[in-house]
């Protein structure tokens, strides 16, 4: 369902790049597409980077463990 969702606003974005003048709405259309571009890309960082948060978390919690058992 998400990538036909996906398949239709590229097809829409590129009939908007084909025209030779944009009216204020497809402007709008253009700049709402980055924007949410924009948060998917921050949303995909934020959560690589969470990934490695949490995994140095665990290492640090796995050593602490270590440590006060000897």
């Amino acid at each position: 369902m998400v990538e036909k969702m996906e398949a239709k606003i590229n097809a829409h974005i590129n009939m908007i790049l084909k025209k030779s003048a944009i009216s204020f709405t497809d402007y709008q259309t253009l700049v709402g597409e980055i924007n949410r571009q924009e948060q998917k890309a921050k949303e995909a960082k934020w959560n690589a980077e969470s990934e490695q948060r949490s995994a140095a978390l665990m290492e640090a919690m796995k050593n602490m463990m270590v440590c006060g058992t000897k």
